[in-house]
């Protein structure tokens, strides 16, 4: 249970005179989730007013159903702070903002969500405890969009996939088609092997995408909106080749980076290319390890 005190001022001891009948009700709701659930955590948001520091309270309450296959210590250790018993998922969830962090360090949160923190942390060579006090220096955003997206209903968060990813993602990925194929025409001379294999890898991925968005759209979102069973692991097996051809790209391309001769072009559909496979990994992260797990 966490206990988030954000107050307008000091509460000093004025703090021992609070009124007891929101804890009543509090642990009356705690316990029919519990007897209903059997596993769930609850968090508790107390909200001080300036002018009356003892009865001026208000109070929130979110419970949410946890993963039962998950260790319970990773719920009930602390809430809101990052610890070894986390997936790389887990962390996300508790801070939308450490996506950019983990991006920047190569450790994948989308593919790899699944993945023990503590394990994706080592495999970089970086020392555990001192990165996971580091993610917990991580700023929380006050008013994040990437906060608000995880707090979306299954219909939601599908309208949100597909109007924000999908079609944006689809437009990238033309423009990324045109501006190889142009790349390949003006720089053929001096380019022309690395952007051969560039283009090739890029069109494997376009050739997986497309059909998969679509497959999406058509067939597996409705079915899931409407309560029928939908193969999440054949799914996350496309968004895992997906991720290893976008490694692929990375390499090629020495993490986005166009060549000292480069045109603007060359520039831009690099940097192109780049927020296509940031945008990517938010987009799987959402959907391998939020939407896949609504019920």
């Amino acid at each position: 249970i966490c206990f988030d005190m954000l107050k307008a001022g000091s509460i000093g001891p004025a703090f021992c005179m609070f009124n007891i009948y929101p804890y009543i009700f509090i642990f009356i709701t705690l316990y029919y989730f519990l007897q209903h659930y059997h596993y769930c955590y609850v968090t508790f948001k107390f909200v001080a007013t300036a002018t009356d520091r003892i009865h001026g309270w208000s109070y929130s309450i979110t419970i949410r159903k946890i993963d039962r296959r998950k260790p319970l210590e990773v719920y009930l250790m602390s809430f809101g702070t990052i610890n070894k018993s986390m997936t790389v998922a887990d962390a996300v969830k508790v801070n939308p903002e450490l996506m950019d962090v983990l991006a920047k360090d190569g450790i994948d949160f989308c593919c790899g969500g699944g993945h023990p923190l503590a394990e994706a942390i080592a495999e970089k060579g970086k020392d555990v405890d001192a990165y996971i006090a580091m993610l917990n220096d991580v700023q929380v955003a006050q008013k994040s969009s990437r906060a608000e997206v995880l707090s979306y209903s299954k219909d939601q968060l599908i309208d949100y996939i597909v109007h924000t990813y999908h079609r944006e993602q689809l437009n990238m990925i033309d423009e990324i088609d045109q501006g190889l194929a142009k790349l390949l025409n003006v720089h053929y001379d001096h380019h022309g092997e690395e952007l051969t294999k560039i283009y090739q890898t890029f069109l494997q991925l376009k050739s997986a995408l497309v059909p998969h968005f679509r497959h999406e759209e058509h067939v597996d979102f409705p079915e899931f909106q409407a309560g029928k069973p939908v193969d999440f692991e054949e799914l996350r097996a496309e968004h895992e080749a997906a991720g290893v051809l976008l490694e692929s790209l990375s390499a090629l391309t020495n993490q986005y980076t166009a060549p000292a001769d480069g045109c603007a072009t060359y520039v831009y559909v690099f940097k192109t290319m780049k927020a296509l496979e940031e945008g990517l990994h938010e987009h799987i992260f959402l959907e391998n390890s939020v939407l896949f797990d609504m019920k």
